[in-house]
């Protein structure tokens, strides 16, 4: 591989657009660059991303799943009262079958009110969220020595606000752009 000739920073938060980034990665990669990869990979992520070796990955999974939110909202929404309908429902006899149609209309719309009214304020809620998250590790990104930062989707633009405010000489790009990658050659002065 050839000496290094710079750092890139691709910023995912959402999960679409796994082809793009992997292909950019790995011209990236074979350019000689330093290549990072940001993933929010923490709810809603049901498939693990494979990313070509040489790309540095830091994940905000953990981070994100310590957000009390979302925990709260299944503990208080979900889980209590299913738990308890569902308990309840065990009762023998007669006692427990209303019980057990009421877990069961408890679990349809428990599993339509997160579909239809959490994730959607949440998931407004939620490129903020990961942006203070995200800017906790600046440094182990190198973003004060690189030379741009891809923003993957719309979910991390606003980390690309934030970044591109605190480390003024980085370029903050939406665009995969890989003819970027390599210099270019220096022209030749006019005779």
């Amino acid at each position: 591989m050839s000496e290094t000739s710079g750092r890139v920073v691709v910023a995912v938060f959402k999960p679409g657009g796994m082809k793009r980034v992997v292909r950019y990665c790995r011209t990236a990669v074979e350019a000689g660059w330093d290549v990072r990869v940001l993933l929010a990979d923490g709810h809603c992520w049901a498939k693990h991303w494979r990313l070509p070796p040489g790309v540095t990955v830091v994940s905000l999974r953990e981070a994100e799943r310590a957000v009390p939110v979302p925990r709260l909202y299944t503990a208080a929404v979900e889980r209590l009262p299913g738990g308890l309908l569902h308990r309840a429902a065990r009762l023998p006899g007669p006692l427990g079958r209303p019980f057990g149609s009421a877990a069961r209309a408890h679990r349809r719309l428990a599993g339509a009110l997160r579909r239809r009214v959490f994730w959607r304020v949440y998931g407004w809620w939620r490129p903020r969220t990961l942006r203070r998250l995200a800017m906790r590790r600046t440094d182990r990104l190198g973003l004060d020595s690189a030379r741009r930062l891809i923003v993957a989707d719309d979910a991390a633009v606003p980390f690309g606000w934030r970044a591109a405010g605190r480390f003024p000489d980085l370029e903050v790009t939406t665009a995969f752009d890989t003819d970027a990658l390599t210099p270019a050659p220096a022209l030749e002065p006019a005779a």
